[in-house]
């Protein structure tokens, strides 16, 4: 018989469908698994009914909305839009905004919503319909304790509200009052700093999201109470702390209740009762305070103090005439923690992630905080004004990652008109703030990270700037915005000024993971785990990677420099640091930053950083590739400029060379026509080692074969290997002397046979320039330039000055540090017909 009726109730209601059918099942089999001792067979019957009844009544709704809402998706019967949202509701929505326009309305359950995602939209309807939808949409986990009706957040506009509004404007948030009571949140600023400087003293990692967070705790609690509420060591008693991110934990989950409140006395995911529990641990604690102050307000001592906190001056009734309820005072204080912590912590967190992944522009912060506060000066929030650039760091984080990304669920009062639509009375009204900071049509490149946009611009976050509404506008903007204010500030301004930061395992910066999780705060996905670094007495030196003790940066260098240095500017920029060893060394990496170096400090940078291998034999001393800029250098050059180089004397020994590429030409021919594999990299080395040779002694020095000349070959090869090789004692020269891997010996026997070779070279020269015939040649080589006192232009050179001169210009100048192929270059030459 129970069957019959059921099946007639699903005949009799033609809007029940096979989706109805399922969710009654899936209840009576989520009771049956919770109840089954306690539940019979008629307990499921009524539940089966009650479904049934209550998605019809759904149906209903739907079929009767509001014909002339807002375009929006398509919704499904009884869900509408809900599966739309996914777990990122201000992404889908913008996605979805993208194709139904910045005005748009959805289903979401039961509620009808309107969405909102431009800054034209929100300024029209926060400036002409502020008052039509200045209530809110109460979520049911915040009805507990009868929550809603005493808590200036979700109150709807009227005379209790305009109190309370009152109160904190003229009282709670007046800038006098926020002055007052600085010296006890610089206290806890203080704290953090010193807890920061411990794990910094022993290299751990510090939670910045969470000491963030209790940092933002004590702010409030010391500004309210004059109390501390947590701790950052482990035995400090967090009861309180894990009451607040309680409440936030609940208010931020999606709640079955919101979007169908028929079933709202069901508590099915049990929301309400665990949010009981968070309030009845949170307002015993708040009664404990209030009983406290109120036993400590009847002495005289703290009736004539002036320094009074803020529970002081609510409970005094003398205080603007607003007498509260003690049900009042602790929604107050409900509602400024659990929003004002969050939000704080959550943005201190993102603004350090940002920054951590921007070296150049935490720099940049660093370096205005040393030149307006001083490294070693607190910062007061006074100051807060002078420093621009932390304040446009704040800005763009809140752009980027504005706390609350759907702001506060407005609700309808009355039904009005907008644009050509009509807003039904009752209809939730939400504002993608997350999405209006980033719209393309308003921002440059907006989802970079770039605070520089807002130094020259007024734009501001106080609910004018409708592009930029991180808290609202209107009457329901955050109230708690100048304390917020303060503490953001005060909070990265500290994290910043005594310290660098890394990221632990050496993880790169640009891999750092920025995916975010919605709620009714955006927090991140991944907690931002970074090691504090105490800053050096340079404060001034470019960005660049946090080095390690001892060792710096070697390790970043790989055994590909050019490369790795190109990937670490890609993330420090173009002018950036490194710690090699115990050098420290500025990378250029852009043209740009490359020409107005060359352009304007030439003469600062000219001098050279000598290789140790290099000062074997006092090479440096007489090289003109190493020495500093001086006079002996000048003459070396103006030798090199005047005589050696000039056009008249290498077009004059320029069929010395044509013989050489001859010679090149005849054994490339050889080897295409016995179709053996040339070498490419070989037959260069020894062309060119040859044409150096022959303009500077009329004499070839190698052969194609690979026995001939093969000792020079080798030594100048030698030399080029050491000078390529990472040496040791050029990053630590305090070892030098200790020649730990054997450079400089191996380097002194290749000088000796490059040495060996042109001093029999030059003696054959001298020998040869006693000839009247080689006196009267006009076609001499540049060594018997050199050598010759009258074409000199009056620069003597002593041998060793001309031995290095040699090694410089048949070496240095050709071959030097080079980049070469990894495997050589071997290929068949074919003739050309």
């Amino acid at each position: 018989m129970r069957h019959h009726l059921f099946f007639f109730y699903v005949y009799e209601f033609p809007g029940a469908s096979a989706l109805m059918l399922c969710f009654s099942l899936t209840v009576i089999r989520i009771l049956s698994l919770r109840e089954r001792k306690e539940m019979d067979y008629l307990n499921y019957f009524l539940w089966i009914l009650v479904s049934c009844a209550f998605f019809k009544m759904c149906s209903w709704i739907t079929i009767s909305s509001h014909a002339n809402l807002p375009p929006g998706p398509v919704s499904l019967p009884i869900i509408g839009n809900l599966f739309q949202l996914g777990k990122k509701p201000h992404k889908s929505l913008t996605r979805l905004a993208e194709i139904y326009g910045p005005l748009m309305s959805l289903k979401l359950g039961s509620i009808t919503a309107v969405v909102i995602s431009s800054s034209t939209i929100a300024k029209e309807i926060f400036q002409k319909h502020d008052q039509s939808i200045s209530s809110r949409i109460v979520l049911d986990a915040v009805k507990v304790c009868d929550h809603h009706n005493t808590s200036m957040i979700w109150l709807p506009v009227s005379p209790q509200w305009k109190n309370l509004r009152k109160l904190a404007n003229s009282l709670i948030f007046a800038p006098q009052k926020l002055d007052s009571d600085q010296h006890l949140r610089q206290q806890k600023l203080n704290d953090l700093i010193c807890h920061v400087r411990r794990s910094a003293s022993s290299g751990s990692v510090v939670d910045i999201g969470q000491v963030a967070y209790t940092t933002a705790l004590n702010l409030l609690s010391n500004t309210f109470f004059s109390v501390d509420l947590a701790g950052f060591s482990s035995d400090f008693d967090s009861t309180f702390e894990a009451a607040i991110r309680g409440v936030m934990t609940e208010v931020s989950k999606p709640n079955f209740s919101d979007y169908f409140p028929i079933l709202k006395f069901l508590d099915l995911q049990g929301y309400r009762r665990r949010m009981k529990n968070h309030f009845v641990i949170l307002h015993g604690i708040f009664d404990k305070i209030i009983d406290q102050k109120l036993l400590l307000s009847q002495s005289a001592e703290t009736e004539s103090s002036t320094s009074r906190d803020v529970l002081d001056m609510i409970l005094d009734p003398c205080t603007d005439g607003i007498k509260l309820q003690r049900r009042e005072i602790r929604a107050i204080l409900m509602d400024f923690f659990s929003a004002g912590i969050d939000t704080a912590s959550s943005t201190i967190e993102w603004a350090m992630a940002e920054l951590i992944r921007n070296p150049s522009k935490m720099l940049k912060a660093q370096q205005e905080l040393s030149n307006i506060i001083g490294k070693d000066r607190p910062i007061e929030e006074k100051n807060i004004i002078r420093l621009p650039y932390l304040q446009a760091i704040v800005k763009e984080t809140l752009r980027l990652h504005p706390p609350a990304p759907l702001l506060v669920p407005h609700k309808a009062e009355i039904d009005f008109k907008f644009h050509d639509f009509v807003i039904p009375k009752g209809t939730q009204v939400l504002v993608n703030s997350w999405a209006i900071s980033r719209d393309p049509n308003t921002w440059t490149e907006p989802t970079s990270f770039q605070p520089e946009r807002f130094l020259a611009s007024k734009i501001d976050y106080k609910g004018q700037d409708f592009e930029f509404i991180p808290f609202g506008s209107g009457r329901r903007i955050c109230p708690g915005l100048p304390l917020a204010h303060r503490m953001v500030h005060s909070m990265l301004g500290s994290l910043l000024q005594s310290f660098d930061w890394k990221l632990e395992n050496g993880l790169n910066p640009r891999d750092l993971d920025m995916e975010d999780e919605f709620g009714i705060t955006l927090v991140k996905a991944n907690r931002l785990q970074a090691i504090p670094v105490i800053r050096s007495s340079h404060t001034n030196l470019p960005p660049g990677p946090v080095s390690l003790p001892i060792i710096g940066n070697l390790f970043q260098l790989g055994e590909k420099p050019h490369q790795s240095l190109a990937r670490l500017a890609e993330v420090y920029g173009p002018v950036m640091s490194l710690k090699l060893g115990s050098i420290t060394t500025v990378v250029i990496s852009s043209s740009t930053v490359a020409k107005e170096l060359f352009q304007k400090h030439d003469q600062s940078i000219s001098s050279r950083i000598v290789l140790d291998v290099i000062t074997v034999g006092d090479h440096h001393k007489y090289s003109m590739v190493w020495l500093p800029v001086s006079s002996q250098w000048r003459h070396l050059r103006k030798l090199a400029n005047s005589l050696l180089f000039t056009p008249q004397k290498l077009d004059s020994n320029q069929y010395l060379r044509q013989q050489k590429f001859n010679d090149l030409v005849s054994h490339v021919h050889g080897s295409a026509s016995s179709g053996s594999v040339v070498d490419i990299g070989q037959v260069a080395f020894t062309t060119l080692l040859n044409l150096m040779s022959n303009s500077f002694f009329s004499i070839d020095l190698s052969d194609y074969s690979s026995d001939s000349g093969s000792t020079f070959k080798a030594a100048v090869r030698g030399v080029m290997s050491e000078l390529g090789k990472p040496s040791l004692s050029d990053y630590f020269p305090i070892f030098r002397f200790l020649d730990l891997r054997g450079n400089r010996r191996r380097m002194k026997n290749h000088f000796g046979v490059l040495h060996e070779v042109f001093d029999r070279i030059i003696d054959q020269k001298l020998l040869v320039s006693q000839s009247k015939e080689t006196k009267n040649s006009t076609s001499g080589d540049l060594l018997d330039v050199i050598l010759d006192p009258c074409t000199a232009n009056g620069i003597e050179l002593q041998r060793h000055d001309i031995k290095a001169l040699l090694l410089d210009l048949d070496m240095e100048e050709e071959f030097g540090l080079t980049l070469v192929k990894a495997k050589r270059l071997r290929v068949i030459p074919i003739l050309k017909l």
